[in-house]
C-alpha cells in the first residue's frame, strides 16, 4: 500500500509539474489526442486566439476555425504525423481570424508517448511581425535602389551637361 501511495504521490506530482511547465512557457501549446480533439491548451494559446479554456476543451481542432486550422498543408503534416511517418517543425502557415486579421504561424508537432495513449503536442509561433517587417525591408531596398539607380542618372546628366559647358566655354574663349 505505501508502494502504491508512493507512486500516486509521485503521479500527481509528476502531472503538477507537467502542468506548470505548459503553463510557464510563453509559446501557445495545444495537447490533443489521436482523434485530434484538445485536452489540454496553455494560457498563451487562449490569448493569441481570444479563447477561453471552455471554448476548447474536448473540442476537435478544426471546429475552432476552418480558416486558422483547415489548411490543407497542415492537415496533410497532421495526418503524416498520426502514421507515424514524422513530426514536423516550422510549417509555415497562414491563418485568417475573424476580429484578429491575417496571421502567419509557424506550427511544430510532434507525437508524445504516454501512458494508456498517445498525445500530439503542437506549437504555435506567429512570425506575423516579422514577414510584415521583411516585408517592408525588401520594398525599402527596392526603393533604396530605384532612387539610387536615379541619382546615379541625375549625376551622369549632370556631368555630361558639365562637359558640354566646359567645350562651349572653350570654343567661346578660342573664337
Amino acid at each position: 500500500l505505501d508502494e502504491l501511495r508512493q507512486a500516486r504521490s509521485a503521479a500527481v506530482l509528476a502531472a503538477r509539474f507537467a502542468e506548470a511547465i505548459l503553463e510557464s512557457v510563453p509559446v501557445p501549446l495545444l495537447v490533443l489526442d489521436l482523434d485530434l480533439r484538445i485536452l489540454v491548451t496553455n494560457h498563451a494559446f487562449l490569448a493569441a486566439y481570444v479563447l477561453q479554456s471552455a471554448d476548447v476543451q474536448n473540442r476537435m481542432i478544426e471546429d475552432l476555425g476552418t480558416a486558422q486550422w483547415g489548411m490543407p498543408e497542415f492537415k496533410e503534416a497532421l495526418r503524416r504525423l498520426l502514421s507515424w511517418e514524422t513530426a514536423f517543425e516550422d510549417l509555415e502557415c497562414n491563418q485568417h481570424h475573424p476580429g484578429l486579421g491575417k496571421r502567419t504561424v509557424l506550427i511544430s508537432a510532434c507525437r508524445v508517448l504516454g501512458p494508456g495513449s498517445d498525445r500530439i503536442l503542437i506549437a504555435i509561433h506567429d512570425i506575423t511581425a516579422q514577414r510584415r517587417a521583411e516585408a517592408l525591408t525588401a520594398r525599402e531596398k527596392a526603393h533604396m535602389k530605384k532612387t539610387a539607380r536615379q541619382s546615379a542618372a541625375a549625376l551622369h546628366e549632370s556631368e555630361d551637361a558639365l562637359r558640354q559647358s566646359r567645350e562651349e566655354l572653350r570654343a567661346l574663349t578660342a573664337s
